[in-house]
């Protein structure tokens, strides 16, 4: 049988997306800085991860799953949760779609949850994935529900839960003023999560972009969400655990930019 030869530009989309998976992606905060307070933040955070992961009690990943099942559990009691339909097919195939696309998976067998509910919310613990109707609902594609799903899988294998659980236990250590510690620092440290936020929209974008969606509706979530950020005080931005998401919008662009070359704007 005579081997059909194939076409040259084919051979160039093959090495083209070579070149881009392959190349080391650059995760660039600069955008988060607008100011020095801003600076100042961002500095307290990378002190306050490194100080956790160094010296913090050690979590293991079936600590995490197993508090993620505690917090399914605790759901169901104040919550409709679909695990089937129409609705839950579809974050299920785009959740699937972009996890086999994790470069060194830490080992979650991650599920997905959809929760009736108003709030436009989406978090997730131990490999669970919750996202309610309300955010379902306001995103407008796939590829939008790909970026909040993509950085809720980013928070597990950045190990942000893991960081979380081990303050708590660190905390707890030492007794009653340790856990009086843990609920103050959950207080003090509240703007240090603006990093790690930013850090899982990065990697949620790269998670879109390798399952073939369309990356740019990353930055147009954000856009819309920016509308409901308006009313919000300077206080409540400072003290608020996810920056605002025109911050968010602008640096998911900066990304795209730096890394793939493509201008969302």
């Amino acid at each position: 049988m005579k081997m059909k030869s194939i076409p040259l530009s084919y051979v160039f989309c093959l090495f083209a997306n070579f070149l881009c998976f392959s190349q080391k992606v650059v995760y660039d905060f600069s955008c988060m800085e607008t100011d020095d307070a801003s600076w100042l933040v961002n500095f307290a955070s990378d002190l306050e991860q490194s100080t956790v992961r160094g010296y913090g009690e050690k979590v293991s990943l079936d600590e995490e799953v197993k508090l993620g099942n505690q917090l399914l559990v605790d759901l169901k009691k104040d919550y409709s949760i679909y695990e089937y339909g129409e609705r839950y097919t579809r974050v299920k195939k785009i959740m699937d779609k972009l996890k086999s696309k994790i470069p060194s998976p830490r080992g979650f067998s991650y599920k997905i949850y959809l929760i009736e509910s108003k709030e436009l919310n989406a978090f997730t613990c131990g490999g669970k994935i919750f996202v309610t109707t309300k955010i379902y609902h306001f995103c407008q594609n796939d590829s939008e529900l790909a970026a909040i799903i993509g950085h809720e899988i980013a928070h597990n294998e950045l190990k942000h839960i893991n960081d979380n659980i081990s303050r708590h236990k660190t905390a707890k250590s030492f007794g009653e003023v340790g856990e009086m510690t843990a609920l103050l620092g959950d207080v003090l440290t509240t703007p240090f999560n603006q990093k790690n936020e930013v850090h899982c929209d990065f990697v949620g974008i790269d998670l879109m972009k390798k399952s073939g969606y369309s990356i740019c509706s990353a930055t147009q979530v954000w856009k819309r969400m920016s509308k409901l950020d308006q009313n919000n005080s300077e206080y409540d931005k400072f003290f608020s655990t996810h920056p605002y998401s025109q911050t968010r919008r602008k640096c998911c662009i900066n990304h795209i930019q730096t890394n793939y070359q493509i201008d969302c704007e």
